[in-house]
């Protein structure tokens, strides 16, 4: 075609114009249909989403659905509504959830969440910029047993569906596959609540909880940057005992991905990072009972609480640190009661933590003797071998000072039937642990001005006593005490009419073994010097721990005598190798086991011997004993016990020795 010619391109012109106007009819008409079918197809399916959410959210189809898949997990809605596809908004959510160590509850009034529909092919329901308004949220860890956890399990929240005690038994998993649990994914979460119950810790007031968890049934927990922040509220020990009325801070964790049925309180720090920055004041200290023993009680104890403590693992974070204050904190334990004010920091240093508790003024006694002891400026500081919470706590170095201790006019009583009338004391120890775990190091008390009775024995003076020591791996199973020495100076004491003025008293030993702790039984090596036996004999006496016919012979001036002495709970047993005076000389051997008393003892004065022997028909007497004498009686009354007593001590203060003397040098201590 000639498109030159103009006519002939006027009439082209035309043509495709024409066919341009039908071409755009034709295709309008198809886009409209097409437009106005898709859109009636959205309309509908908007309509029908519409439909089938809001009756799936208001009938708990969506619940049943979930629940009906398995039993470890337990959820219900009680309402909810979604204007727009998967947005939806809920009310009065719960979830309930169980393994073989957790149960916890989750209560939400108000959601708001986007939620991810594919992933349900997968069974899982996952769910992300979660909004949620007054909730709580209540924990508990399964126990082995109530044993020592009384007071704790009792402050535990009671869950609806669940035993009252969440004891750790076999426990069984519901018959439902694995692959088919539905798993719960929450991500970007911001939660306001009203109340955490975590254990027996129970927290009213506003906080907010952050963060992304995801909880596989069985299979396994994750938990990433999850924070709760107290904003102000009440933290009480569950829903009696008020801890802080004020309480301020936040908690910080993350838990690496495990199986929850791996989940155990004393396992689960090597996988999960965590820090605690809190402040609260405290109304009262009572709570602190519930961790040491069913026998202690305490109260008051207001002062302000801070704590900020950050782990990496299993490991304390340096800087992390603890401070607490109170200026009136009471405790009773049994007959005993004190009162104190003072404080208590921890700090961890350089991979140590430190302790140290300082008391300003404290008041001890009993029930009837409440103010029997009034102590000032007491400090004990200790530092812990490592910062590990996975690890058994070991102690590395362990000081303690008194600066002055007082018996007030109502005295003390003290075992063995001693009373502390009056006095002023001051004390130290030092002690460090060695590779053994054993804690050795040295004591010093000093009494001044004191009045000690005993039955119609009293004794007032000036005492100083010092020791070293080393304690067995476990310290109240007994020990060692090496380089004794007891010193009692200026002292008046009275045995019903008997006075005697100006005594004094010096003991010695090189090493002491005991057992259990207040002494159950000790024995070792003796050397006394005294200015004469008679308050000792008297007092001994009136226990019918030696004849009465002893008591009549030390009583020389200047007395000095070595021996060993063997004591249990049901016998003692007293070898006296050498005792003299300015005038009298001798030896011998007393043992009472149960009611059973036996006796040896030879007196000399000059060449002049007399020799004394109890035995089943009583006390007897042989003038011009001697030393032939005395051994032959002795194999006669002690048998073969004679010639055992001296080895098996000898054998026993020998057999420590070398540890002792390591410990106290600190070879091998901890550094």
């Amino acid at each position: 075609m000639n498109t030159d010619d103009p006519k002939r391109r006027r009439g082209f012109g035309r043509l495709t114009s024409g066919a341009k106007r039908f071409l755009h009819r034709t295709t309008s008409v198809r886009v409209r249909k097409l437009l106005r079918w898709f859109g009636s197809a959205l309309v509908l399916s908007y309509l029908s989403y519409l439909v089938l959410i809001n009756v799936a959210l208001n009938t708990g189809l969506v619940a049943r659905i979930v629940n009906a898949a398995q039993q470890d997990m337990v959820l219900s809605v009680e309402s909810g509504w979604s204007a727009w596809p998967l947005h939806l908004h809920l009310r009065n959510v719960r979830l309930r959830f169980e393994d073989a160590n957790v149960q916890f509850s989750l209560h939400a009034a108000r959601v708001e969440t986007d939620i991810d529909v594919l992933a349900a092919a997968d069974k899982t329901f996952h769910a992300y910029r979660v909004r949620a308004e007054g909730g709580s949220f209540w924990f508990r860890h399964k126990l082995d047993d109530i044993e020592g956890n009384a007071r704790r399990v009792a402050a535990f929240p009671v869950i609806a569906g669940y035993d009252p005690v969440p004891l750790r038994v076999p426990w069984t998993p519901p018959d439902t596959a694995t692959e088919d649990l539905w798993v719960i994914r929450l991500d970007d979460v911001q939660a306001e609540t009203l109340e955490l119950w975590m254990m027996e810790f129970r927290f009213l007031g506003a906080a907010r909880v952050s963060g992304s968890f995801e909880l596989a049934p069985r299979r396994h927990l994750w938990i990433e940057d999850a924070q709760i922040t107290f904003e102000r509220g009440k933290l009480d020990l569950g829903e009696v005992e008020v801890i802080a009325q004020e309480f301020t801070g936040q908690i910080r964790a993350e838990f690496e991905e495990r199986n929850p049925d791996d989940f155990t309180m004393d396992q689960n720090l090597g996988w999960t990072n965590w820090g605690l920055d809190v402040k609260a004041s405290l109304d009262n200290a009572r709570f602190l009972a519930a961790y040491l023993g069913p026998d202690v009680a305490l109260s008051g104890g207001p002062g302000p609480l801070r704590v900020s403590v950050q782990t990496l693992g299993e490991r304390i974070v340096d800087g992390s640190r603890v401070r607490y204050s109170t200026k009136t904190l009471s405790v009773r334990s049994g007959s005993l009661q004190g009162r104190v004010a003072g404080s208590l920091a921890f700090d961890v240093k350089a991979g140590s933590p430190h302790i140290a508790l300082s008391v300003s003024r404290a008041r001890l006694g009993s029930s009837d003797e409440p103010r029997a002891v009034m102590v000032r400026e007491l400090s004990v500081r200790a530092v812990l071998a490592h910062a590990e919470l996975d690890r058994t706590l070991q102690l590395q170095s362990l000081r303690a000072q008194v600066a002055t201790a007082r018996t007030t006019k109502g005295g003390l009583a003290l075992p063995g039937g001693f009373r502390l009338d009056g006095g002023i004391a001051k004390g130290q120890f030092a002690g460090r642990t060695n590779a053994q775990g054993r804690l050795a190091g040295k004591v010093s008390a000093a009494l001044l001005r004191t009045t000690l009775r005993h039955g119609a024995h009293v004794v007032d003076g000036i005492g100083k006593v010092s020791a070293g020591f080393v304690t067995s791996s476990d310290w109240l199973a007994g020990g060692r005490l090496t380089d004794v020495r007891a010193e009692l100076t200026d002292v008046a004491t009275r045995s019903g009419e008997d006075k005697n003025a100006d005594w004094w008293l010096g003991v010695k030993s090189p090493a002491i073994d005991y057992e259990a702790l207040p002494p159950r039984a000790f024995h070792g090596k003796l050397t006394l010097s005294a200015r004469d036996a008679r308050p000792l004999i008297a007092a001994l006496e009136e226990e019918g721990e030696l004849p009465a016919i002893v008591g009549f012979l030390w009583t020389a001036d200047h007395l000095r005598g070595e021996g060993e002495v063997r004591s249990t709970p049901h016998s003692l047993d007293l070898l006296v190798t050498r005792v003299d005076s300015d005038s009298l000389g001798g030896k011998g051997r007393y043992l009472k086991r149960g009611e059973r008393e036996r006796a040896v003892f030879l007196v000399k004065a000059g060449p002049i011997g007399v020799g004394f022997e109890l035995g089943e028909r009583g006390l007897s007497a042989s003038p011009l004993s001697s030393n032939t004498w005395f051994e032959a009686r002795t194999r006669a009354v002690f048998g073969a016990e004679s010639d055992e007593h001296g080895k098996s001590t000898s054998a026993d203060l020998k057999k420590t020795d070398a540890a002792a003397a390591i410990a106290l040098r600190g070879k091998g201590a901890t550094r």
